[in-house]
């Protein structure tokens, strides 16, 4: 049934990876007090757009785990292959915060811009962590219909 629980979670966790395209990641501040923002599409300071570095392959993983997490929501006949594939999820939404952090130091130690620090980390750079959590929420409650059908077989 779509309707589980589970379907809510993988809904929510694909809403959060691609809301990463949506808010900043963080904001670096440099010598002079001028504030960077840094997203998953631009790197912009006031009006000023610079050059973003590394973003392609971040964007793609983030397009990619969105994508098959909402995929994963129409797996609900076949709970085993619905659960290998929130393991794969786990996989992809690591990678995404592994490219993150690279993302954010390589634009961090950019040419154009003088000695940037990291002021904070905004919204952006959350919602991955906040989409494992969906991703472990819903995959246990693909073991608990697993163990309840086979609970259920034992009864016949």
């Amino acid at each position: 049934m779509i309707q589980r629980v589970q379907s809510l979670y993988f809904l929510l966790g694909a809403l959060a990876l691609f809301l990463v395209f949506v808010f900043d990641i963080v904001v670096f501040k440099d010598l002079a007090e001028l504030h960077y923002h840094l997203s998953a599409l631009s790197f912009y300071q006031g009006e000023e757009q610079l050059v973003v570095k590394g973003n392609m392959f971040m964007n793609l993983l983030l397009s990619l785990g969105g994508g098959v997490m909402l995929g994963n929501i129409l797996m609900f006949k076949n709970r085993s292959l619905q659960r290998s594939i929130g393991r794969l999820i786990y996989i992809l939404i690591l990678a995404i915060i592994g490219c993150m952090f690279y993302f954010i130091i390589t634009n961090q130690n950019s040419p154009e811009v003088n000695e940037l620090s990291v002021n904070h980390y905004s919204v952006g750079f959350y919602l991955p962590f906040f989409a494992l959590i969906m991703t472990f929420m819903a995959n246990r409650g693909i073991r608990r219909d697993e163990q309840l059908v086979a609970s259920l077989d034992r009864l016949r």
